[in-house]
């Protein structure tokens, strides 16, 4: 029987650590990936930018290369693309981002 693997969205940057430590780690991006890969169809999000903080740049450039993680577009923060992909493929989003600045309050 033919077994369709749910999508998770990671905040690859937030992984990666880039908030919280410098340089961000390609390590946690791996684990990240070779923890959720035999679960879930994984597509990761990544701030603009990342690629020129993290510190191995060659190996996130395979992650790029083959639109594992695609980055969002200069301007635009990768917690909203996270939210509509996640909306319109009714998917999970992998972060520890509360989304607060995100919230419409009334």
């Amino acid at each position: 029987m033919l077994k369709i693997k749910q999508q998770i969205l990671p905040d690859v940057s937030n992984v990666a650590g880039y908030d919280n430590s410098y340089p961000p780690k390609i390590e946690n991006i791996n684990l990240m990936f070779y923890t959720l890969k035999s679960t879930y169809w994984v597509f990761g999000i990544a701030d603009w930018g990342l690629y020129n903080h993290i510190d191995y740049q060659s190996s996130y450039k395979y992650y790029l290369g083959r639109r594992i993680i695609v980055e969002a577009p200069p301007g635009i923060k990768a917690d909203i693309l996270l939210i509509m992909k996640a909306i319109h493929d009714d998917c999970l989003i992998l972060t520890n981002d509360t989304f607060w600045d995100h919230m419409n309050i009334q």
